[in-house]
């Protein structure tokens, strides 16, 4: 029987790094794994974080 990959969620607080967000969706599209979630959590941004460019099969949710 095959050993089977675990399920990943990462949870990344943020507040005004809008410089990093693009760069941390883009290394964590790069993982192997198949299950996986990244949860991105803003907690009151003044900048433009919440508009920085994601894929389109990531979604914002208020």
């Amino acid at each position: 029987m095959g050993k089977s990959q675990p399920n990943v969620s990462c949870i990344m607080p943020t507040v005004n790094r809008e410089n990093f967000v693009s760069k941390v969706i883009t290394l964590f599209q790069l993982q192997d794994y198949v299950q996986k979630e990244l949860l991105i959590i803003d907690d009151g941004t003044s900048s433009v974080t919440l508009n920085t460019k994601r894929p389109s099969k990531y979604a914002i949710l208020d």
